[in-house]
């Protein structure tokens, strides 16, 4: 027997790794999810052509409107007058050359329904005079010939008038979902473009290894960690690990993750939240806020009215942004309210979902457009706040100015843009404001500008005098403000939110 026996590990397990390259799995997966998500994208984006390209057949010019309505009207008319060729209009009714028909669809155009006299003008326009006998018993057939007529035209005219409106609604449908599902294409496209690999992540994949060899010298363990470094320069961590029953074993451990995290990154980083399931954790942990945002609210409900149509949302949205939101329903009660909330709780859902605010606002407006029978609308004033850059973006649709106020200086955005609901494509304008420390944000319903019709700079002549810097008194006096002119009794519902940029550590 030899003393020394020489033996290749893969000449008995072969050269096949029984443990694939992990990185490599990574991008074939996130390669894989691209290929996926975008074919989603696309599917969804001809979708949203071929209803567009349906919808193209809408009537458009007021000349085809006029046309449809009037040969459906026609139409109804000479079915209906088919089993009764006795009736003494009849003759006249079905020669369309004469134009009775013509001159009866133009009183309807402006009348919604013609009366017994109605008919009468009509035919003695052309020379046909339907009373001129002076037999009384002929004269009586007449006249419930005539009646019975215009029964059947003003009956005619409201089916096709209702027909065509299921038509103009069943097309405006269409148009409406082609651009949900048009936005709804550009979302998942976003989410693929994210999921991209890009030169930079490089050195966020360098920093997440060193964040992730550190933890583990410093016994933490954990299942999973994912860095993100943001457009605006901050960062982006969550870190999945098992839920600790002692909650200061569960201090300690979040305690030394922000502790490395901020070494690693050269940026204070501290816990944003956390979602908890059954056994495990998703901390999320956030590049620290360079402000912090103080927040005032007065509101109150219209004089005698049970429920106030104004809905107001504040929240931290999943890009550590902060989200400012009032919403204003048509006028007051039950009903404005069901559409402010509408409004509010959609941008709530869309915004957290990752959707762009642009294509968020476009689905609102069409599922509010698409959802009311009457006309009902809301207006909608968002201000979000970036509050590590210390950037805001304010967008309106229907809603009254907001004014930032600096010490005496006031500076007043405005937008002339409709609310959500009251036109099938709204036109969005974006407002990009660079705020200081010490700016105070007023947001407000029209029912707070509206309470001095005869004075509209009065808030801001009021801010102008305003010597406290704390936002829940400059609320308050708003709204004192705006009532007092009423005696005390608001006219409309009335909502007001005052924001402070205050420098980070120094706000209550």
């Amino acid at each position: 027997m030899p003393k020394n026996i020489e033996i290749n590990i893969t000449d008995i397990i072969g050269k096949t790794k029984l443990l694939p390259n992990v990185k490599n799995r990574i991008l074939e997966k996130t390669e894989n999810t691209v290929y996926k998500l975008n074919n989603v994208s696309e599917t969804i984006a001809e979708l949203a052509d071929t209803y567009k390209e349906v919808a193209a057949t809408t009537i458009e010019t007021e000349v085809d409107v006029y046309q449809q309505s009037r040969n459906m009207f026609v139409d109804g008319v000479l079915t209906n007058i088919e089993p009764i060729p006795d009736n003494v209009l009849y003759e006249d009714m079905i020669q369309l050359q004469n134009g009775i028909l013509d001159e009866l669809f133009e009183q309807l155009m402006q009348k919604d329904e013609i009366d017994f006299q109605d008919m009468v003008d009509v035919f003695e326009k052309r020379n046909i005079y339907l009373l001129s006998t002076s037999d009384k018993e002929i004269k009586r057939d007449i006249e419930k010939d005539i009646w019975r007529m215009v029964k059947i035209v003003n009956s005619a005219y409201g089916i096709s008038k209702v027909n065509f409106m299921w038509t103009q609604k069943s097309k405006e449908n269409q148009k409406n979902l082609s651009n949900q599902l048009d936005g709804i294409s550009k979302v998942i496209t976003s989410v693929a473009e994210e999921l991209v690999e890009k030169p930079e992540e490089d050195v966020a994949e360098k920093q997440n290894k060193e964040i992730q060899e550190i933890l583990k010298q410093r016994g933490i363990i954990y299942k999973d960690i994912t860095l993100e470094k943001q457009k605006n320069g901050s960062y982006k961590i969550e870190v999945f690990v098992d839920k600790f029953a002692d909650i200061t074993e569960e201090l300690n451990r979040i305690h030394k993750i922000e502790e490395i995290t901020s070494k690693i990154l050269r940026q204070e980083i501290v816990l944003q939240k956390q979602k908890e399931m059954e056994t495990a954790v998703i901390q999320i942990y956030t590049s620290k806020d360079n402000y912090q945002l103080q927040i005032g609210i007065a509101k109150t409900t219209k004089n005698k009215s049970s429920i106030s149509g104004d809905s107001n949302l504040q929240i931290r949205l999943e890009d550590g942004k902060y989200l400012l939101a009032l919403s204003d329903g048509m006028g007051s009660g039950p009903n404005a309210k069901r559409n402010s909330q509408i409004a509010i709780k959609m941008l709530k859902r869309l915004l957290m979902s990752g959707f762009d605010k642009e294509v968020s606002l476009q689905l609102i407006n069409s599922t509010i457009f698409l959802n009311t029978t009457q006309e009902m609308y809301a207006t909608l004033d968002i201000s979000i706040l970036d509050l590590y850059t210390g950037n805001m973006e304010i967008v309106k649709n229907g809603a009254v100015p907001t004014y930032i106020k600096n010490q005496d200086k006031i500076q007043k955005i405005d937008s002339q843009s409709l609310p959500a609901g009251i036109v099938e494509n709204m036109e969005l304008v974006v407002h990009d404001i660079d705020l200081k420390v010490g700016d105070i944000i007023v947001m407000c319903t029209d029912g707070i500008i509206d309470a001095k019709k005869d004075d509209p700079q009065w808030i801001e002549e009021l801010l102008q005098q305003i010597q406290t810097d704390n936002v829940q008194k400059i609320a308050d006096l708003i709204l004192t403000e705006a009532m007092d002119y009423n005696y005390g009794l608001p006219k409309d519902d009335m909502t007001v939110i005052v924001g402070k940029i205050c420098p980070n550590g120094d706000a209550p």
